[in-house]
């Protein structure tokens, strides 16, 4: 005999209802948020304590008066039934009588990536705003006008992944990303209740285009850096923010534009990072020392380096419109750098946190360590910088075993 039945998500506090049937249980997420301390597991209501109790509770009563009468429709046709099967039908049953907060993932994922911009995150804000504007084109070119949640699937976003390297062009590591940031608005939507299945579990995000171009070694680092330009010149300047990136252990370039000198105290740079909003800081090290005594002192209108000069600290948007401009034109100068030194890559101030993140690891073989420099969300991240390189480390170590 099939049952559903209120219950409490243990973890993330989300209501949800439980359809069994034959020895099989299916969870259908109420999308309901609820303290602990607010919710009665022998009456399955939400105690009086809680200031929408009544508003609560009447829905909860609705809910559960159509799933018993979608269960007892579906049994009085004699169809065979799956818990699977049921959870859909009570779905739609409840869908059909309008269900609350977002239409679609779509929806949600809009007002998510529109809190980075709330937040001033503008280089995130923009990033994911293109990755939601192409799985928006992906979902007209397949026909889909709404999406709702549990329809993201692990097949949906496949075909996305696919469609972004076939319809779209895209590199193997431009789809990658894409990947990362879906999976980033569907975890939120998981945490937010509106999602009960992870569609990523069984998806592995990697790109399948690693090449030597698209990272570099310390020792390529110091190829570049012995290229002879005019010190005064303009590749010189974008070399040192290049270098200085690299010397303050991989710093982006984000965050390398709105450096100040009150950042520099004790012999440290203490800075909070764009990308994240989290405060970082690292020792300067004599690289970073070396490059900021060209400037002996004439700090750029306020800012440590000149890549600012005459942008006002106040003014966000040109603050944001300036890194745009000195990253791309900056990253032009970098490529000829590379190819005066001699190297086939395809070089951006992006490289210089990867080599720092090598070196830092090269010399402490700690990635825990590495990770919390650079800052990162988990290892698993700073592990996919560490794998675009060659580790020789042990080469002794594997030949005297075969000797």
């Amino acid at each position: 005999m099939a049952t559903a039945s209120l219950q409490k998500h243990t973890t993330r506090h989300v209501l949800r209802l439980r359809i069994s049937h034959a020895g099989t249980s299916k969870f259908l997420s109420l999308g309901i948020k609820v303290n602990p301390s607010h919710w009665s597991t022998r009456k399955k209501r939400v105690t009086q304590g809680h200031a929408q109790a009544r508003a609560i509770n009447a829905r909860l009563a609705e809910i559960e008066a159509t799933a018993e009468q979608t269960i007892q429709s579906l049994e009085l046709r004699r169809a065979r039934l799956t818990a699977s099967w049921l959870k859909e039908e009570i779905r739609n049953a409840l869908e059909g009588e309008g269900e609350s907060g977002y239409e679609s993932f779509v929806a949600f994922a809009e007002d998510f990536v529109q809190g980075y911009k709330r937040r001033g995150q503008r280089g995130t804000w923009k990033s994911y705003k293109g990755v939601l504007s192409k799985f928006r084109s992906f979902l007209e070119h397949e026909g889909i006008e709404v999406l709702p949640f549990r329809r993201l699937t692990p097949s949906l976003i496949r075909q996305f992944h696919t469609w972004c390297i076939e319809s779209r062009g895209n590199k193997a590591t431009t789809a990658a990303k894409a990947l990362r940031v879906l999976r980033t608005m569907t975890r939120a939507a998981m945490k937010e209740g509106y999602l009960e299945d992870y569609p990523f579990e069984h998806i592995s995000i990697s790109s399948t285009e690693r090449s030597s171009r698209d990272h570099l070694t310390p020792a390529e680092i110091e190829e570049m850096r012995g290229v002879a330009l005019p010190p005064e010149s303009v590749i010189a300047e974008v070399r040192r923010w290049f270098l200085f990136s690299y010397f303050a252990g991989g710093m982006r370039f984000s965050d390398l534009a709105t450096l100040r000198p009150e950042h520099i105290t004790d012999g440290r740079i203490e800075y909070q990072m764009d990308k994240t909003q989290d405060r970082a800081g690292v020792p300067l090290t004599p690289g970073a020392k070396e490059i900021l005594g060209f400037y002996d002192g004439a700090f750029a209108g306020g800012w440590l380096l000149p890549i600012l000069r005459g942008v006002d600290p106040e003014n966000q948007q040109a603050i944001h419109r300036r890194k745009q401009s000195q990253n791309a034109k900056g990253n032009q100068y970098l490529k000829k750098i590379a190819r005066r030194a001699g190297l086939d890559k395809d070089v951006s101030f992006h490289l210089a946190r990867n080599a720092a993140a090598w070196r830092l690891y090269q010399e402490t073989r700690d990635i825990y360590l590495v990770s919390k420099w650079l800052n990162h969300a988990s290892v698993e991240q700073t592990q996919r910088y560490l794998e675009k390189f060659s580790d020789d480390s042990a080469d002794d170590q594997f030949l005297d075993a075969f000797s």
